[in-house]
């Protein structure tokens, strides 16, 4: 019981420090956006679920490298992003206004997303599914984040 208790509150307090670490500075519309990109920087995305319980997660660095490691076959493709591609994912990036962070739809066949963000000594970890990154202001993003691990699963 004593554990259950530590790490709920845990959770609570990591959950309540990711919210903040997000940039308010549009709390008119309840907006948030995400930590601006500069010096060294990660962004991961971890996609798993689905009813061919697939595991895998991107990393994509400020030295415009791209990680793909699936988790299922054990499989670990690093590799250069192009210039477009580098475009395309900080356009996505920056667009990005966040509602309904606390949000959550239930799907039993969903993909379940965790999207953390590192820039310096500043995290942000935020988990979703399909249905919440329509309705999060994520969605975008995701999606083409998804579409490098595809490129980058068929080489």
């Amino acid at each position: 019981m004593r554990k259950t208790l530590l790490v709920l509150l845990i959770l609570v307090v990591l959950i309540t420090g990711c919210v903040n670490q997000m940039d308010k500075s549009d709390n008119s519309s309840g907006q948030a956006k995400l930590p601006k990109l500069e010096g060294v920087w990660t962004v991961t995305l971890n996609q798993s679920g689905g009813l061919l319980g697939l595991s895998r997660n991107l990393i994509v660095t400020s030295s415009e490298e791209a990680i793909l490691f699936d988790q299922k076959t054990m499989s670990y493709l690093p590799g250069a992003l192009k210039k477009d591609q580098v475009a395309k994912f900080s356009n996505e990036y920056e667009k990005v206004a966040i509602t309904n962070v606390t949000k959550k739809n239930e799907c039993a066949d969903c993909f379940q997303y965790d999207l953390l963000i590192e820039v310096g000594k500043t995290k942000l970890n935020l988990t979703y599914n399909d249905l919440d990154a329509g309705q999060n202001g994520l969605g975008a993003l995701t999606q083409y984040m998804v579409s490098l691990m595809d490129e980058a699963a068929r080489k």
